[in-house]
């Protein structure tokens, strides 16, 4: 052993014999802490400051990405809306439940708040789909519904209610800002309420293949364990349906040489993003003498003659087009792997070619964002709906330790797809995410810690950098989960139910370990901010407005569409696969100006998402997973 790695090794041990509390203390208190902030009572909104809060929730804030001086620093650190949403509860109940997994005797779960994490997440399942009680199809929607002359239409509570009025929301925006003795930012109040109208207009969304992936894998997580029969009694009653799903999936996948436009019309950014790999498959098909049919996983439950016309009604995607957001994608790709290796079954009426042909699809196109390097250029359009590359990471190496788990290799006979898509997810989470990991980490002392965007462009009141690592801690809690979950292979040996792969590089442990150990120190001193960005709407700047890229075909609501823009003309989109010529001269020479390059996440001020409990629930994950890791 070399003696830089002495060094660091001793680092560790002085760390650990100075820390107060071991790690299983650790483990204990966080999950503890954790199922503390489910919301325990309900409470109706009441402005200025008391929001509509769902009972059993697990909490997260709309906040705004201002960046500048400290004046600006604290408007986006006070200023928030408290939003009740399907992702924050089902992704920390996921995480609870993954940390008891690997250490049940340390993480205590109350099977009452379990339920009533399920009871509030039974509310988003959509309504429109599920038209009768008795329907039990898992598509679920980001807000829960209201119904609006028949038709159920998602509705954020909060964020609605404080925009229907924007004259009463600037008086509340007013009573904040004088609160906090801010009353020189007043000038902004009107383009704050004009941009939270702008997305509470927008966000009348169908169901999303995102939040039905992750509650499929929280079934998993339920049937995988036994010990909540109610909890896996309730979710069975209410997603029995997996093939009514699965058959959406594959109805409004995104198939580029179609010639139907409800498959093969996407968003601008979403073709702009894929080019390179559209036409490269196209040329791979000419030059093999096939026609393999491409097809992709989509972000919305929903084609595009569905969005014209339930849009009069309050349904509608984002722009009325349909988009691949490879972080949705990966969290619904894991959900149904974990649902079909959990199951009992060993024949699925759903796993036709088809569909086999959409796994597949979408996993290459995921790789290849990652080995071609495209991923780190446009993160803004890869992952239009979250801003932290870091999400995606831990997303998609979530899929690697499912196609790892014993359950799915007895699968393989069966269905020869998952071993195909093994190899590709290895070769995504191990060669590419792992590597762009290590590259994007930073050293400190004894520690490794990453971080993402929140904060750091902020200024003193003279112009000079002072930035705030507001999001820190976050995006090390879900690298390390990421580099555990692409390097740790699962077992069946309940006493040590993951272990390191053998080929694991040593650089890998030790950024996971000194990853770890930078978590801990955060969460004993509590010096840090425990915030994220962990969702955003798909415009962050105008490096991300759909308008700005290349386009061949524009509709009106009525369904009157044309290859030039036109009056009325509202819906923008690449229909088809256009020559490549063609594309490549619409880049070159763009009709609206050059084509925006991506420059970060702090160029333009942009509503994100926040939840200190997700926070908290990714730390828990990676403290239960790490000290499987370790003693075995």
């Amino acid at each position: 052993m070399n003696l830089s790695l002495l060094f660091v090794f001793f680092c560790f041990f002085v760390s650990a014999s100075s820390s107060e509390k071991s790690f299983t203390e650790l483990i204990q208190e966080l999950s503890t802490k954790v199922q503390s902030t489910q919301i325990s009572k309900a409470q109706k909104f009441e402005p200025p400051f008391k929001w509509s809060e769902v009972k059993g929730i697990y909490p997260s804030q709309i906040k705004l990405n201002f960046v500048g001086n400290p004046l600006v620093y604290e408007v986006r650190k006070e200023f928030e809306i408290f939003d009740n949403n399907m992702f924050v509860t089902v992704w920390v109940l996921d995480s609870l439940l993954t940390a008891r997994k690997f250490n049940p005797d340390l993480v205590n779960l109350s099977e009452e708040k379990i339920l009533e994490a399920l009871q509030v997440i039974s509310a988003f399942r959509d309504k429109n789909i599920n038209k009768k009680s008795s329907d039990s199809i898992p598509a679920y929607n980001f807000w829960s519904q209201i119904n609006d002359n028949g038709t159920w239409s998602a509705f954020p509570d909060n964020l609605g209610m404080v925009t229907a009025d924007t004259s009463s929301f600037l008086d509340i925006l007013g009573t904040f800002f004088d609160d906090i003795f801010l009353k020189s930012i007043g000038k902004k109040l009107e383009d704050i309420a004009n941009g939270l109208t702008m997305l509470s207009n927008v966000f009348h969304v169908p169901p999303d293949f995102d939040d039905s992936g992750c509650n499929l894998a929280v079934g998993a997580l339920l049937a995988d364990s036994n010990e909540f029969p109610k909890s896996k009694a309730y979710w069975n009653k209410l997603n029995s349906n997996v093939p009514g799903l699965i058959d959406r999936a594959t109805r409004y996948a995104y198939r580029p040489f179609s010639k139907d436009p409800n498959q093969s019309s996407i968003d601008p950014r979403t073709f702009f993003f894929a080019y390179e790999w559209i036409y490269e498959q196209q040329e791979n098909n000419q030059k093999s003498g096939r026609n393999d049919p491409i097809t992709l996983l989509p972000t919305w439950v929903m084609n595009l003659e569905e969005s014209r016309k339930m849009a009069p009604k309050g349904v509608a995607m984002p722009e009325y087009i349909n988009n691949v957001d490879i972080s949705v994608a990966s969290n619904f790709i894991n959900g149904i792997l974990n649902y079909i290796i959990q199951s009992d079954q060993d024949q699925f009426s759903f796993m036709n070619e088809d569909f086999q042909g959409l796994l597949l699809n979408t996993s290459n196109y995921i790789s290849w964002s990652l080995s071609s390097g495209r991923i780190l250029e446009r993160p803004d359009i890869a992952m239009l709906y979250y801003p932290s590359l870091y999400n995606f990471y831990w997303f998609s190496s979530r899929v690697c330790a499912t196609l790892n788990d014993p359950k799915a290799v007895r699968l393989f006979g069966k269905y020869p797809v998952l071993k195909e898509m093994k190899r590709i997810w290895e070769e995504a989470s191990r060669e590419h995410s792992s590597g762009q990991l290590l590259a994007l980490s930073n050293e400190s002392d004894e520690f490794v810690y990453w971080e993402d965007f929140l904060g750091l462009a902020d200024t003193g009141f003279f112009g000079r950098s002072d930035q705030h690592p507001d999001d820190r801690v976050f995006s090390t809690s879900v690298s390390v989960n990421a580099l555990m979950d692409a390097w740790g292979v699962p077992t069946n040996d309940s006493a040590c139910p993951v272990e390191y792969h053998p080929s694991t590089p040593s650089k890998v442990k030790i950024a996971i370990q000194r990853g770890v150990y930078f978590l801990r120190e955060a969460v004993e001193t509590g010096d840090y901010e425990f915030q994220n960005a962990f969702f955003s709407g798909s415009i962050k700047s105008s490096s991300s407005v759909p308008q700005f890229f290349p386009a061949n075909r524009w509709e009106s609501l009525n369904g009157t569409w044309s290859d030039r823009p036109f009056k009325g003309g509202v819906i923008e989109m690449v229909h088809g696969v256009p020559k490549k010529s063609d594309y490549m001269s619409w880049i070159k020479n763009p009709p609206n100006g050059p084509i925006p390059t991506f420059d970060g996440f702090n160029s333009d001020p942009f509503p994100f998402w926040n939840s200190e409990p997700l926070t908290y629930a990714s730390i828990l994950a990676s403290f239960s997973k790490y000290e499987a890791l370790t003693r075995c």
